[in-house]
């Protein structure tokens, strides 16, 4: 009797000291959400009593941020036909988020006593490779609706209770000179600028269809008299949207050239 009493007590004290290791090292992989509002990727952190080690934010999101509405953590799933996959989990319970690409955490914000969070994704094909969600944290955690211009953040600015992004427009006919932006306020996302029908017309339409030709012929998709009309070249649309924002044009061979290509696209 006495033997079947120890035993019974070693197991307990056994699997005490399990759960307590488990619950101690989950202690240290947990990040506290002040680390990713204090530190930029570039900072070192404290991983352990005896370890320095460099964190990217990204890291920290793999090991899990303490909020206010639990434990929240990017997870790679198991691969699909091939893909890999990855779910944003709180308290490991999948939040409805997930993605092909690995869930980035660009930046952290503390904003009218909510802890919000800025994540990028890819969710791969060729439609729209790169996009955005902002997290809004109380004592719940709300996720936006996935935002932007499909191209990677190129300025990220805080005004008080609100977030400004910026990001290149996607109309690969006006360029990067041309940006959209988006403001987070209030756990919302609204855009706050976007490219116009008419931005065209102010960057192109001064140009002659001499000059549009000369673009093509730059790119390599006009040669010899030819449109190349392939792929590689956009079918041409590039150039009939160009010639289609032509303010006054005098009809020379050019002008024909690039009506007639440009007729139905």
């Amino acid at each position: 009797m006495k033997k079947i009493i120890g035993v019974a007590l070693v197991a307990a004290i056994l699997a005490g000291a399990w759960l307590y290791l488990r619950n101690h090292n989950q202690d240290i992989s947990a990040v506290e959400y002040s680390q990713v509002v204090n530190h930029s990727e570039s900072q070192l952190l404290a991983a352990s009593a005896g370890t320095i080690e460099k964190l990217s934010l990204t890291t920290m999101l793999e090991a899990g941020i303490k909020t206010t509405a639990g434990v929240i953590k990017s997870t790679r799933l198991e691969e699909v036909k091939g893909v890999g996959q990855y779910s944003l989990m709180l308290d490991d319970k999948p939040t409805g988020l997930t993605t092909v690409s690995q869930i980035e955490l660009i930046k952290g914000f503390s904003i009218d006593n909510k802890q919000v969070m800025l994540l990028g994704f890819d969710q791969g094909g060729n439609q729209c490779s790169r996009q955005y969600v902002m997290l809004t944290i109380s004592n719940k955690l709300d996720i936006s609706k996935p935002f932007g211009s499909c191209l990677p953040l190129t300025a990220i600015i805080q005004e008080n209770n609100s977030v400004i992004m910026v990001m290149p427009q996607n109309n690969p006919y006006l360029g990067d000179d041309f940006t959209v932006s988006y403001r987070y306020e209030n756990g919302v996302i609204s855009q706050l600028t976007k490219v116009k029908t008419t931005d065209a017309k102010q960057k192109f339409g001064k140009m002659s269809a001499t000059d549009i030709l000369n673009v093509a012929t730059k790119d390599g998709c006009y040669q010899d008299g030819v449109m190349l009309d392939d792929n590689s070249c956009g079918n041409g649309r590039k150039y009939c949207a160009m010639f289609k924002s032509i303010v006054k044009e005098p009809k020379n061979q050019d002008y024909k050239f690039l009506k007639d290509f440009c007729t139905g696209l």
